[in-house]
Formats: structure tokens, sequence, C-alpha cells
């Protein structure tokens, strides 16, 4: 028969099991803030391990300021400004080492202009514009090397538009399969791309959909717990942590985690910063970070994510399929039938793609840094995330 000391570790041992997600998820720390004026609608890209934020409004002034932040030293340094007017709410990403960044608003005003940063020699670019009218809270994503516009407004829109940076060249896709909106937020993983939420003519949405480049076809996945724009994402431990942001009536600290191999949503601990929407979220070397944004008012702190998702410690190759290995001479894939193998970076970007046929193929993973690798075998499907360090 258990003693008292026994029943009392049961019962400890069946609270924590049953504490609710939330409790277990990742804490935020934070860091050195942007040395700017506070502001909301700020874009941001990453190249070789330093974030550069771009633009955004403090209700008087459209921003052109580009600030780069360095992670290892915690610190900011201005960099050129935007040849271009100031804006707010513009779309921004990273190809082949060049940061690209256009679209946006100031008041009434929304743009199609764009522009290529080259952070070697610190100096601006301007691009093809953009197709059709000027918009504004549209979504950005990489993946494939190539770079695409989806949604945002001024209007409700459901434009869908693909960059070529070797070409300069803009191509229209076949349009977004859900409602038109704008202030959508939009993340990648395991080499897709979703948009979730967003302001529509109906108001504050809660749909989510998946974007697959090789045939650019939309398929819906589970709904966001609630509606709301001005979203912020992460993605960490192959999940997405999405905050919330406005709702229509109030603005939000609540943050909820999608795992794409069960299209399930999770809540987490809510943001440590408080209530923020319009932020700029980024990766870099795998790690989260959050900066700028409005809530109460406007802000200029910077946050990084400080713990490991819920289920970090589930080993991966049990939840996925695939097993990656390292060994002496680099990283293998181990597998029992020729594979079809895709790797992507942390931005989503394809960085090799091709067939593996032996017991355990060498991964082309030299470079430090986080990759996803999609893998099709026998008829199986599975990703898996590998940190090299």
């Amino acid at each position: 028969m258990a003693n008292a000391a026994d029943l009392w570790t049961m019962r400890l041992l069946s609270f924590l099991f049953l504490l609710p997600l939330s409790a277990l998820a990742q804490t935020w720390v934070p860091l050195a803030p942007v040395p700017a004026v506070a502001r909301q609608g700020p874009s941001s890209f990453v190249i070789d391990g330093k974030a550069y934020v771009m633009g955004g409004w403090n209700f008087n002034t459209f921003f052109t300021e580009l600030w780069m932040y360095d992670p290892v030293l915690d610190a900011w340094s201005q960099k050129a400004e935007l040849p271009g007017p100031g804006r707010q709410f513009g779309v921004a990403f990273a190809i082949d080492g060049i940061g690209y960044y256009g679209t946006g608003n100031a008041g009434n005003t929304a743009y199609t202009d764009w522009y290529a940063y080259d952070p070697t020699t610190d100096t601006w670019t301007q691009k093809a514009s953009l197709p059709g009218i000027g918009r504004t809270g549209a979504v950005g994503f990489t993946l494939g090397g190539l770079g695409y516009v989806a949604t945002g407004g001024p209007n409700y829109s459901n434009n869908v538009y693909r960059y070529d940076p070797v070409l300069d060249q803009w191509t229209t896709l076949p349009n977004f399969t859900g409602t038109p909106r704008r202030y959508a937020a939009g993340f990648v993983l395991g080499g897709y791309a979703y948009v979730c939420n967003g302001q529509g003519s109906n108001g504050h949405g809660n749909t989510c959909w998946r974007f697959d480049p090789m045939d650019d076809s939309w398929t819906q996945v589970a709904n966001y717990p609630t509606g709301c724009s001005g979203g912020m994402a992460v993605t960490l431990n192959d999940r997405a942590q999405l905050f919330r942001g406005y709702n229509g009536a109030s603005y939000q600290s609540t943050i909820y985690e999608y795992d794409p191999l069960t299209d399930a949503w999770t809540p987490l601990a809510n943001f440590t910063g408080g209530i923020r929407a319009y932020a700029t979220t980024f990766m870099i070397d795998g790690e989260g970070y959050l900066a700028m944004g409005f809530g109460t008012q406007m802000q200029n702190d910077l946050w990084k994510v400080g713990g490991i998702p819920t289920a970090a410690a589930e080993p991966a190759q049990e939840r996925n399929g695939c097993t990656v290995g390292a060994r002496a001479d680099g990283w293998h894939l181990l597998m029992d039938a020729p594979a079809q193998v895709q790797v992507c970076d942390a931005m989503g970007r394809e960085v090799w793609s091709g067939t593996l046929s032996a017991a355990e193929s060498p991964l082309p993973l030299t470079a430090r840094g986080t990759y996803v690798l999609r893998v099709q075998s026998d008829g199986r499907s599975c990703t898996e995330r590998v940190v090299v360090p």
C-alpha cells in the first residue's frame, strides 16, 4: 500500500500531466530595443544571420528608415534609407543575400513600387513594380528562391503574385482561394506557405490556407481559434506560433501554435510583452523574434522566444517518419527505399532537391543554420527539421 509521500507524489505527477499545454509553453525574453521612434507596421527580412527592419508609422511620420539587428552583439545600427516614399504595412523578404521591400501605404496612398537592398554595399536599387493597383497589408513569403505577395488592401484582395529576382519579373498567379482580405498573417513550414486570418468584408476572419508552390494551389486547413487581423507569426520546432493581434474591438496577447502534422491549433502562454498587433516578426538561425507594433501604445521593443515549444522533446522521427542522423562526414538521411528530397532553409527557400537512393545517403547540409526536409518515399511523405550548428 502506498504511503502518504508516495500518494502526494502521484497526485503531483497527475496534476502536472493535466496542466494545460499553455503552462508548458515558451517564454519571451526582452532584448535591446530599436533605437528609433516607436511605430507600427514595420517589415523585416534576414540576411546572413542579421535582421533588417524597415518602414512603419507612428501616427505622424511614415518612415523610410532601415535598421539592422545583430543578435550576437544584441545591438542595432542604422543603414541606408529607402529611396522611395515612407510607408507602413509593406512586404519584405530576402532571396540569395538581397533584401526586397515594397508596396504598403502612406495615408490613402497605396504603393506598387519595389526595391532591392544589398547589405554588402548598403545600397537600394529600384526594381519592377508589382502589377495591378497599389496594396497594403499584404502577405509576403519566399519559396524555392522566388518571392510571393498575396492578398492585401486598401480594399480586400485575393490576388497572388510571384517575383523572380533573377529576371526582375512578376507573374500573376491564380487567385488566393479564401475570401479576399488584408492584414493577414503568413508563415512558411515544410516547403509550404500559410495565410491565416485577416480583415475582410465580413470583419476579422479566422480561416487559414496552405499554398503549394509546386502547382500554385491553395488548400484550407484548420481554422485559427478566433477571428483577428494584424497578427504575427514565428516558426519553431516545425510548428508556427501565431499572435492573435486585433479582433476588431481590442488588441490581444494570445498565441496559438499550429502543428501541420495534426492540422490543429494549441493555446500557448500569452506573449510576455503585452497586447500587440501590427508588429514584425523574423527568424534568425531557428530562433524567433518580435519587434515594435501597437497595443496600448506604439512600441520600439524587441523580444526573442526564450523557451521550447510544447512538444520539442518528442522525437521528430516518431512524429514525422523521417530519420536524420549526424555522421563523421556530415548529416545523413536514414531510409529503407529511394526518396525524393527537397531541402529548404529557415526562410523557406529551396537550397537543394534530388533523389537519394543509398541506405544512409549524405545530405548537402554544411552551412550553419536551420533546414526543413520534405521527403517522399515509397508512397509516404514526411518532414524533418535539422539544425546545423
